[in-house]
């Protein structure tokens, strides 16, 4: 029994070296364990419980620890992206508007191999272009 209602979830590893589960509902982002007892809940303005989630993990910096990033469908032309650091503060926040419902680029972290440092990577579409935006700490 998981109190919250959730249409898509997502494995993670975050604050943790075992697996838990994620969940979103509204303005909220909920983090499980696989016993249904909550680790640690996230604002999300404007989050919903329906439609697709994905996450990744990045290390933005190699002396930092890791971010929660997290990409929610909320229309099928409507992405939002939230960004978490540690200790669960939301630091970044992004809505998407596309032109094409079905599209939903993946979320993706790459390593920077002069630096060793992880970059966010995910695309877009405006005006009938395809980008690829790469988010990182401001310098």
């Amino acid at each position: 029994e998981v109190a919250t209602k959730s249409y898509e979830f997502a494995l993670i590893k975050w604050q943790s070296e075992a697996y838990n589960i994620l969940l979103t509902e509204e303005n909220k982002i909920r983090i499980i364990n696989l016993n249904g007892e909550a680790v640690i809940s996230l604002d999300a303005p404007g989050c919903r419980e329906y439609g697709n989630v994905q996450t990744a993990i990045v290390k933005f910096a190699n002396n930092q620890k890791p971010y929660l990033a997290v990409k929610k469908k909320l229309h099928p032309d409507l992405l939002v992206l939230y960004v978490y650091d540690y200790n669960g503060k939301l630091v970044y926040q992004k809505s998407e508007v596309y032109e094409f419902g079905s599209f939903n680029p993946p979320l993706i972290v790459k390593k920077d191999n002069q630096t060793n440092n992880e970059k966010l990577v995910t695309g877009s579409i405006r005006d009938n272009r395809a980008m690829i935006l790469e988010y990182r700490l401001a310098q």
